[in-house]
């Protein structure tokens, strides 16, 4: 994380300003605006990082924000992760899909995994 913060701070004070944090973005990810449906507004972002309202963001305040799972665990992103890994569509998530999954993302299209295994995954996940 260390090195991601380093290289959006362009002017080398130890902060990122909002221009810091748009120029670098739009540097990493020119197709994010195909990605999410328009342009982001990098804005809006420094300002949701700018946990002390100084109008700079911290290194503190860039991890903070970096690892806030209240951010990230929200319905939207549920239900992305959730459809990525329903395969079949079926709306359950179950051993063949998850397998099927991580077979699409392995390098080695021949992953085999055991059984017993997914049935153990599958075990501990379905709280129901």
């Amino acid at each position: 994380m260390k090195s991601i913060f380093l290289k959006l701070d362009a002017n080398k004070d130890g902060f990122l300003s909002s221009e810091e944090i748009q120029q670098g973005m739009e540097q990493v990810t020119p197709d994010v605006a195909g990605l999410v449906g328009g342009k982001p507004d990098w804005g809006a972002v420094a300002k949701e990082l700018d946990a002390n309202s100084d109008g700079l963001i911290s290194y503190d305040e860039f991890i903070v924000a970096c690892y806030d799972r209240r951010s990230l665990l929200n319905n939207e992103n549920l239900k992305i992760a959730f459809d990525l890994l329903d395969v079949d569509k079926d709306g359950k998530i179950q051993k063949r899909d998850l397998a099927q999954c991580l077979a699409s993302t392995s390098t080695n299209q021949d992953i085999d995994v055991e059984e017993k295994i997914w049935t153990s995954l599958a075990g501990e996940a379905d709280a129901n």
